[in-house]
Protein backbone atom coordinates (compact mmCIF):
# COMPACT_ATOMS: atom_id res chain seq x y z
CA UNK A 1 0.00 0.00 0.00
CA UNK A 2 1.08 3.35 -0.37
CA UNK A 3 1.24 6.64 1.59
CA UNK A 4 -1.39 8.22 -0.75
CA UNK A 5 -3.87 4.58 0.04
CA UNK A 6 -3.42 4.91 3.75
CA UNK A 7 -4.57 8.79 4.02
CA UNK A 8 -7.48 7.73 1.94
CA UNK A 9 -8.03 4.11 4.36
CA UNK A 10 -7.81 6.82 6.97
CA UNK A 11 -10.13 9.45 6.04
CA UNK A 12 -12.51 6.83 5.85
CA UNK A 13 -11.98 5.37 9.35
CA UNK A 14 -12.02 8.41 10.74
CA UNK A 15 -15.78 8.49 10.44
CA UNK A 16 -16.23 5.22 12.32
CA UNK A 17 -14.93 7.49 15.27
CA UNK A 18 -11.82 5.24 16.12
CA UNK A 19 -9.53 7.23 14.66
CA UNK A 20 -9.17 11.42 15.40
CA UNK A 21 -6.93 12.86 12.97
CA UNK A 22 -5.32 16.33 13.58
CA UNK A 23 -5.04 19.66 11.46
CA UNK A 24 -2.74 19.06 8.46
CA UNK A 25 0.80 20.82 9.59
CA UNK A 26 1.30 23.54 7.53
CA UNK A 27 4.53 23.90 5.37
CA UNK A 28 6.21 26.32 7.54
CA UNK A 29 5.73 23.60 10.42
CA UNK A 30 7.26 20.94 8.19
CA UNK A 31 10.58 23.46 7.16
CA UNK A 32 11.19 23.90 11.09
CA UNK A 33 10.78 20.64 12.22
CA UNK A 34 13.35 19.75 9.48
CA UNK A 35 15.82 22.69 10.10
CA UNK A 36 15.62 21.11 14.09
CA UNK A 37 16.31 17.88 13.03
CA UNK A 38 18.89 19.02 10.50
CA UNK A 39 17.55 16.82 8.01
CA UNK A 40 14.77 17.17 4.97
CA UNK A 41 11.65 14.67 5.75
CA UNK A 42 11.51 12.00 3.14
CA UNK A 43 8.40 12.63 0.78
CA UNK A 44 6.34 9.69 2.69
CA UNK A 45 6.48 11.25 6.18
CA UNK A 46 5.88 14.67 4.84
CA UNK A 47 2.65 13.68 2.65
CA UNK A 48 1.63 12.17 5.93
CA UNK A 49 1.92 15.21 7.94
CA UNK A 50 0.64 17.60 5.33
CA UNK A 51 -2.40 15.61 5.59
CA UNK A 52 -3.06 15.22 9.30
CA UNK A 53 -0.01 16.15 11.88
CA UNK A 54 -0.59 13.52 13.91
CA UNK A 55 -3.97 11.10 14.96
CA UNK A 56 -5.56 9.81 17.96
CA UNK A 57 -7.17 6.41 18.03
CA UNK A 58 -8.89 4.46 20.50
CA UNK A 59 -6.69 1.17 20.53
CA UNK A 60 -4.71 1.59 23.39
CA UNK A 61 -4.26 5.07 23.21
CA UNK A 62 -2.39 4.78 20.07
CA UNK A 63 -1.24 8.15 18.80
CA UNK A 64 0.68 8.87 15.89
CA UNK A 65 2.81 12.66 17.00
CA UNK A 66 2.26 16.23 16.71
CA UNK A 67 5.23 17.65 15.09
CA UNK A 68 5.64 20.36 17.82
CA UNK A 69 4.84 17.60 20.48
CA UNK A 70 8.04 15.59 19.27
CA UNK A 71 10.42 18.87 19.71
CA UNK A 72 8.93 19.40 23.01
CA UNK A 73 9.35 15.63 24.06
CA UNK A 74 13.06 15.96 22.63
CA UNK A 75 14.41 14.16 19.95
CA UNK A 76 15.58 10.67 20.89
CA UNK A 77 18.83 8.70 21.64
CA UNK A 78 20.70 10.03 18.80
CA UNK A 79 20.85 12.41 15.84
CA UNK A 80 18.30 12.69 13.44
CA UNK A 81 16.00 10.01 15.38
CA UNK A 82 12.74 11.27 16.77
CA UNK A 83 9.77 9.09 18.36
CA UNK A 84 6.85 9.48 16.21
CA UNK A 85 4.55 7.14 17.60
CA UNK A 86 3.06 5.73 21.16
CA UNK A 87 0.87 4.33 23.00
CA UNK A 88 -0.30 4.50 26.93
CA UNK A 89 0.97 8.39 27.44
CA UNK A 90 4.47 7.05 26.24
CA UNK A 91 4.75 3.53 27.94
CA UNK A 92 6.08 1.95 24.77
CA UNK A 93 7.39 4.79 20.92
CA UNK A 94 8.42 3.88 17.75
CA UNK A 95 11.29 6.35 16.53
CA UNK A 96 12.22 7.22 12.39
CA UNK A 97 15.85 7.33 11.81
CA UNK A 98 16.55 8.66 9.33
CA UNK A 99 19.62 8.66 7.28
CA UNK A 100 21.37 12.67 6.53
CA UNK A 101 22.73 11.44 3.86
CA UNK A 102 19.92 9.90 1.61
CA UNK A 103 16.76 12.49 2.20
CA UNK A 104 14.68 8.43 1.03
CA UNK A 105 15.88 6.10 3.29
CA UNK A 106 14.79 5.78 6.64
CA UNK A 107 13.99 3.17 9.14
CA UNK A 108 10.93 2.70 11.53
CA UNK A 109 11.79 0.76 15.34
CA UNK A 110 10.49 0.15 18.63
CA UNK A 111 12.84 1.23 21.17
CA UNK A 112 12.85 -2.25 22.56
CA UNK A 113 13.75 -4.00 19.56
CA UNK A 114 17.09 -4.02 18.33
CA UNK A 115 16.52 -4.64 14.52
CA UNK A 116 14.04 -1.92 11.96
CA UNK A 117 10.31 -2.83 11.77
CA UNK A 118 10.14 -0.97 8.31
CA UNK A 119 11.22 1.50 6.09
CA UNK A 120 7.95 2.76 5.10
CA UNK A 121 5.75 4.62 7.10
CA UNK A 122 3.20 2.99 4.54
CA UNK A 123 3.78 -0.20 6.08
CA UNK A 124 3.55 0.23 9.31
CA UNK A 125 -0.13 2.28 9.05
CA UNK A 126 -0.90 -0.32 6.75
CA UNK A 127 -0.43 -3.29 9.87
CA UNK A 128 -1.30 -0.93 12.30
CA UNK A 129 -4.46 -0.45 10.39
CA UNK A 130 -5.46 -4.20 9.48
CA UNK A 131 -4.13 -5.82 12.47
CA UNK A 132 -4.26 -3.05 14.78
CA UNK A 133 -1.13 -3.29 18.25
CA UNK A 134 -2.45 -6.49 19.84
CA UNK A 135 -4.28 -8.33 17.20
CA UNK A 136 -2.55 -11.61 15.54
CA UNK A 137 -0.29 -10.14 13.33
CA UNK A 138 -0.62 -6.50 14.84
CA UNK A 139 2.54 -4.46 15.54
CA UNK A 140 3.85 -6.25 18.88
CA UNK A 141 3.37 -9.63 16.91
CA UNK A 142 5.71 -8.13 14.31
CA UNK A 143 8.36 -7.04 16.60
CA UNK A 144 8.52 -10.53 17.59
CA UNK A 145 9.03 -11.51 14.33
CA UNK A 146 11.26 -9.31 13.46
CA UNK A 147 13.44 -10.60 16.81
CA UNK A 148 13.13 -14.37 16.03
CA UNK A 149 14.48 -13.87 12.05
CA UNK A 150 17.07 -12.30 13.80
CA UNK A 151 17.80 -15.16 16.26
CA UNK A 152 17.28 -17.75 13.44
CA UNK A 153 20.07 -15.84 11.25
CA UNK A 154 22.11 -16.03 14.27
CA UNK A 155 22.13 -19.44 15.11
Amino acid sequence: MTISNIITTLATRQADESITLFLPATSTQISHFEAIIKAPLPEDIRQFYLFSNGLDTLDWLFRLIPLDEILEQGLGNGPHQFAFAEYMIYSDTWQIQLDPGDPTTYWIRNEAVARPLTRSLATFLERFLEKELFGPGGIYDWHEEVENTREEKEE
